[in-house]
């Protein structure tokens, strides 16, 4: 029966989900692969049986072949191992004379290896006027990247910052930290002065005793600096919280005290944590490490960055108090493509707030990284002065600010052509004439397009590969390449393996041809079009949940397992609830009406949550997941109907049909699921999820009833 074996399916894929899960918190990643491999025996091993059990025929044949197939199966995994590249930096950093590996965590939100060696010395941005020692420090690893260093310096007892209201003065309140010749020895000794030689102090320099918020907690070095210069309250917000738990592991490891003594830190996203807290702040820092806007193709390039949204950026400026100051630390790539789609998000908020970003942004550069200052309000006359002589102490070039003159920039830190200066200012010139021109796409990022990482236009590729010498890497750093050479190959075994079912299946020799052909295009059509339908809906939502859900891995799972179980509910329902003995007629129309049903109440969700996703991001998490499985389950038990009802009527008006239904379907969700991302990328998250729910009414007109045989059926 087609619901029956169609809920196996979705419930067997909801246990699947449950499953991998829960061993990513026990199991190392290659023993990840244990399991599939191990169903799959047992599936080919049922399978076998009943064959068997069925058919005498060929019974030595398929034993000997299911052996081979399974023992080839467990002896590629024990001679197999997950191998990380080599110019990936945990590969590299294991290289050094006395590395060891201290501490290794596996979960769902990544592996995180915690690498020791006196060789580690990291500082992304650091003065190139510094000529003191840096601290000790550990490599903390996510997923064979480089999250953060972490110092191994003590956090001194004598010295609190206060947090939340309470009102704990400190030692040094009278300090200009900024100025490294006025740290007293002891507090040196204590707190490495690098700090004060990064882009990120800009901001301090600006604001006595501030009031700071984080977002990240990285190596803890940006609370470290936030410490040093004095700041009245700190609070963190951090998404990973296997990560708060390695930093406590570190930190009593190496008896250096506890960070928790000097700030909040709460396991959140800050969108989440400043959408429901109206506190204003003086300073909001964000340093966005590499780990972040991976952009490598894989799954990093497809995800999305809620967190630098021109809607999150709004966000952010209305959280800081009046002359209050936005910090957001990037990488450099050259040629240019992050800092100018970033630079593109701060100002289009600014724009979005009636502010004008000449007069509100200075943009600093060191060696590697820039950072942005952004205000709610304009700067002020001496605050440029006293981040200029800032710039000139540290040694940092200036990108940009209003007013900026030519002799200002490219000064030390080098690059050919002032390329960095030149490309903001051509931007800020005339942002829609520059992204029409510019050879990378740097369009601002929203909630509807949260997809950072993809700078490509397919329009500028020739042009790119010229310009770039022939270099692959930038063509492979669009994010774009994996998806479409996947895209591609999927279509090209989908087209394969639905076209032959047609010519391969024996057709009954009392069928035409050109009924054969009116059939199959019509199968072909319904099939299609709920299969490409339910996983755009399903992705659609995947995406619309990672920005109320903490975790992206924990939302997609989330979303996947209510939709294939109720799925599975629904199909195994759908037998039960259109009765077998009714007209077929009758029996369609209820199918056609719980299509329309589902395309209503998914645009109708996508309206909902377009303008309630505040309300429901400030919910605590048990609530949040409640409104999201209510969300999720109605469509998902009725999306489980369409595919296992069609084929119940196939079997009675054209059997011979069924293969090539199934075949179709299968094959356009798993070239769904690999499209679906370049359809979002191109027009949106919500262009995609209308498209899904027009795809729900297209397939109406192409219910598989075929009016000669079901006349045929009634009569009888």
């Amino acid at each position: 029966e087609a619901g029956k074996t169609y809920f196996s399916n979705l419930t067997g894929s909801f246990t699947g989900i449950i499953l991998s899960i829960a061993s990513m918190y026990f199991i190392e990643p290659k023993g990840l692969l244990l399991l599939p491999l191990v169903l799959g025996s047992v599936s080919t091993i049922i399978s076998v049986s009943n064959y068997i059990s069925a058919k005498e025929s060929n019974k030595t044949s398929l034993i000997f072949l299911s052996i081979i197939s399974i023992g080839i199966g467990f002896f590629l995994y024990d001679r197999g191992d997950i191998r990380i590249m080599e110019y990936r930096p945990l590969k590299l950093v294991m290289n050094l004379p006395d590395v060891k590996k201290i501490y290794r965590k596996h979960s769902p939100f990544g592996t995180i290896d915690v690498i020791k060696s006196r060789y580690i010395r990291v500082v992304h941005g650091l003065s190139l006027r510094f000529d003191g020692a840096l601290p000790e420090q550990l490599g903390i690893y996510i997923d064979g990247d480089l999250l953060a260093p972490f110092d191994l310096i003590k956090i001194p007892d004598s010295k609190t910052i206060p947090v939340g209201n309470s009102q704990i003065t400190g030692n040094n309140h009278d300090i200009n930290p900024s100025d490294s010749s006025l740290i007293e020895e002891e507090s040196q000794n204590q707190y490495p002065d690098y700090l004060l030689y990064l882009p990120q102090e800009a901001p301090y320099l600006l604001k006595s005793k501030p009031e700071v918020f984080l977002a990240g907690l990285g190596g803890r070095s940006n609370i470290e600096r936030a410490i040093l210069n004095n700041s009245s309250m700190i609070t963190v917000t951090e998404e990973n919280p296997i990560l708060i738990k390695t930093i406590k592991w570190i930190e009593d490891t190496y008896n250096l005290g506890s960070i928790n003594r000097y700030c909040r830190i709460i396991n959140t996203t800050p969108r989440i944590y400043l959408t429901g807290n109206t506190t204003k702040w003086d300073i909001i820092e964000l340093s966005i490490p590499e780990t972040a806007l991976h952009s490598i193709s894989g799954i990093y390039s497809r995800s999305s960055a809620y967190n630098i949204t021109v809607e999150a950026i709004e966000l952010y400026l209305k959280r800081l108090k009046d002359h209050g100051i936005l910090s957001i630390t990037i990488q450099l790539k050259n040629p240019p493509r992050k800092l100018p789609r970033l630079v593109n998000n701060v100002t289009t908020a600014m724009r979005n707030m009636g502010l004008n970003p000449e007069e509100s942004i200075f943009i600093i550069r060191s060696w590697s990284t820039a950072t942005i200052l952004a205000k709610n309000k304009p700067f002020k006359a001496r605050e440029i002065e006293k981040l200029k002589n800032f710039c000139k102490m540290k040694s940092f070039d200036i990108v940009y600010y209003g007013g900026i003159n030519k002799e200002e920039i490219n000064k030390y830190n080098i690059v050919k052509n002032a390329i960095y200066y030149k490309t903001i200012s051509l931007l800020l010139e005339n942002q829609a004439n520059f992204e029409k021109r510019y050879i990378f796409n740097v369009r601002s990022t929203t909630d509807n397009n949260p997809f950072f990482t993809f700078f490509i236009k397919l329009s500028k590729l020739g042009e790119l590969f010229k310009q770039t010498g022939g270099q692959w890497l930038f063509i492979i750093e669009g994010g774009y390449l994996v998806i479409f050479i996947t895209f591609v190959l999927v279509c090209i075994l989908s087209f394969i393996l639905v076209i032959f079912p047609l010519y391969l299946k024996k057709m009954k020799k009392n069928i035409q041809e050109k009924r054969v052909a009116k059939k199959a295009l019509k199968v072909f059509s319904y099939y299609s079009a709920i299969g490409l339908g339910y996983m755009l809906i399903e992705l659609t939502i995947i995406e619309k949940f990672n920005l109320l859900i903490v975790n992206p891995i924990f939302s997609s799972s989330f979303t996947i397992a209510t939709l294939l179980l109720f799925s599975g509910l629904g199909a195994y329902l759908s037998g039960k609830i259109f009765k077998h003995n009714a007209s077929l007629i009758k029996y369609r129309n209820n199918v056609r009406m719980i299509l329309l049903i589902i395309s209503a109440y998914f645009l109708i969700l996508l309206l909902a949550l377009y303008l309630g996703y505040e309300k429901i991001m400030v919910l605590k998490p048990v609530l949040k997941y409640m409104v999201c499985f209510s969300a999720i389950m109605p469509p998902a038990f009725l999306m489980g109907m369409p595919f296992p009802s069609s084929i119940e009527v196939l079997k009675q008006v054209s059997s011979e049909m069924i293969p090539w239904g199934w075949s179709v379907n299968g094959y356009f969700s798993v070239m769904a699921s690999a499209g679906a991302i370049i359809v979002m990328v191109s027009f949106g998250i919500t262009t995609t999820g209308i498209l899904a729910a027009l795809l729900y009414i297209a397939a109406i007109p192409f219910f598989p009833y075929f009016h000669e045989r079901s006349s045929l059926l009634l009569a009888e």
